[in-house]
C-alpha cells in the first residue's frame, strides 16, 4: 500500500501538528509493515532518525507560481499525486487538495477558525473555514483528536458519527528519555535561577498569556518564576517584554520564544509545574508531555482540556489573575495535592501512549484505503 501524506507541516520549524506527524511516522516506521509513505513537501525537511528507512519516500513538490501553501495544496500536490498514483492521502492537519479523487483520511485538530472567527484575520479565517468545512465532507474518513472536537464536527459540520473517529493524541519515552540541556547551562543561559513554572506552546489570546504573567505579581513572596516557551501569535500583539516590564517582573520572567528539543527537554526536567490554560483547543499535548516527565499540570476547565485532563490536572474554572496566582499556589505549596495530581498525571500518560494513537490511526488508513475506490 502506498500512503500519500502532506507533509508541510514537517518543514522548517515543525511545532504543534508538525510533532504529531513526526511522532505517527516515527511509530509507524519502527514497526513491522508492508506500506510505503510518500512524503510531499515543498521546502526542507529536518533530518530524523526515521528518514532514512527503505518505506519512506520524500517528495519534493515545487511551488512553481503558486506563492500560497493553500494553493499548492489544492493544485500542484494533486497534480502529484495523479503521477505517483498512492492508494490513500494521510493529511494531517484539516484540510485536503479538493481535487484528489481516492480515499482519503483526514485528521481535524479543532475548529476555533468556527467557534471564534474574531481570532483570526479576514483572509485567514475565511480560507479556514472553506477549506476545512469542504476537506471534512470530502473526506473519506475524520479523525477528531478529542470528543470535543468530534462533537465540533458533527455538530457544525453536521458530518454523520460514523464518519467521525476519536484518537486522542499519545506520549511515549522519546521525549523523557531524549538530550537534554543540562539544568546548571539553561538556567545559566535564560537567566533563571529560582524555581519556575513553564508554559509551553504559541502565544495566543485564548492561552491567556498576559493574565498568566500578571498572576505572578501576586506570587511574589513565593518567589517563583515563570518561563514562556513559544512565539507570539496572537492577533493583536503588545509588546510582550515591556508587559513583562510593566508589571515589574523582568527577574521573575522569561520569554524563549521558539525552543528547541533539547532545551524543552531541559525545561520539563527543571520546572516546578506545567501551566496550559485555553479557552479553546483540540487537545492539548503539553499538559501529557508534563506529566510523562512527572510534573503536576494546570489546565482550564473548559472543553478538550476538561474532558482529557480533568482528573488528573489542577482545572481553572475562570482564567483572571486571582483564580490563576490561587492554583499556581496550591500547587506549589500544598504537597498532598501535589503528589495526587503527579500521581495521576503519570497514570494518565501511560494509558494515552503514542504506540496506541499511531496504530489507531494507521488502522483507519489502512481501512479507508481498503473500503473507498482509488
Amino acid at each position: 500500500m502506498r500512503i500519500a501524506i502532506d507533509a508541510r507541516e514537517l518543514e522548517g520549524k515543525p511545532t504543534g501538528v508538525g510533532r504529531y506527524l513526526a511522532n505517527l511516522l516515527r511509530c509507524w516506521l519502527a514497526g513491522e509493515g508492508s506500506e510505503e509513505f510518500i512524503l510531499y513537501h515543498r521546502s526542507p525537511i529536518e533530518a530524523a532518525e526515521w528518514m532514512g528507512n527503505p518505506r519512506l519516500r520524500l517528495r519534493k513538490v515545487e511551488r512553481g507560481l503558486l506563492p500560497f501553501g493553500v494553493w499548492w495544496q489544492q493544485a500542484a500536490l494533486p497534480r502529484a499525486m495523479r503521477a505517483d498514483k498512492p492508494d490513500v492521502l494521510f493529511a494531517p492537519a484539516d484540510s485536503l487538495p479538493l481535487r484528489w479523487r481516492g480515499p482519503s483520511l483526514l485528521t481535524v485538530h479543532d475548529l476555533s477558525y468556527e467557534a471564534h472567527p474574531e481570532w483570526f484575520g479576514t483572509a485567514e479565517g475565511w480560507r479556514r473555514r472553506y477549506f476545512a468545512r469542504r476537506s471534512a465532507k470530502k473526506a473519506s474518513a475524520v479523525v477528531a483528536i478529542s470528543g470535543f472536537t468530534a462533537r465540533e464536527l458533527t455538530s457544525r459540520y453536521g458530518i454523520g458519527e460514523e464518519k467521525v473517529h476519536v484518537v486522542h493524541h499519545g506520549i511515549d519515552d522519546t521525549l523523557r528519555c531524549s538530550p537534554f540541556t543540562p539544568e546548571e547551562e539553561l538556567r545559566r543561559r535564560i537567566g533563571m535561577e529560582r524555581s519556575f513554572v513553564l508554559m509551553v506552546g504559541s502565544l495566543f489570546e485564548r492561552r491567556f498569556p498576559l493574565q498568566i504573567i500578571r498572576a505572578f505579581e501576586r506570587l511574589g513572596d513565593l518567589g517563583v518564576g515563570l518561563v514562556l516557551a513559544g512565539d507570539d501569535r496572537r492577533k493583536e500583539r503588545t509588546e510582550l517584554r515591556e508587559e513583562i516590564r510593566s508589571a515589574g517582573l523582568e527577574d521573575r520572567v522569561r520569554w524563549l520564544q521558539y525552543c528547541p528539543e533539547e532545551d524543552l527537554c531541559g525545561l520539563y526536567r527543571s520546572a516546578e509545574a506545567l501551566i496550559a490554560l485555553s479557552l479553546y483547543e483540540g487537545f492539548s499535548l503539553p499538559p501529557l508531555e508534563a506529566m510523562s516527565f512527572g510534573l503536576p499540570a494546570i489546565v482550564s476547565a473548559r472543553g478538550a482540556q476538561l474532558e482529557v485532563y480533568g482528573e488528573s490536572a489542577m482545572t481553572v474554572a475562570e482564567e483572571n489573575e486571582e483564580n490563576i496566582a490561587a492554583a499556581i499556589r496550591s500547587v506549589l505549596t500544598d504537597g498532598a495535592l501535589r503528589d495526587e495530581l503527579v500521581a495521576n498525571g503519570t497514570e494518565l500518560a501511560g494509558r494515552l501512549t503514542l504506540e496506541r494513537s499511531a496504530q489507531a490511526t494507521l488502522d483507519l488508513i489502512r481501512g479507508t484505503a481498503g473500503g473507498a475506490d482509488a
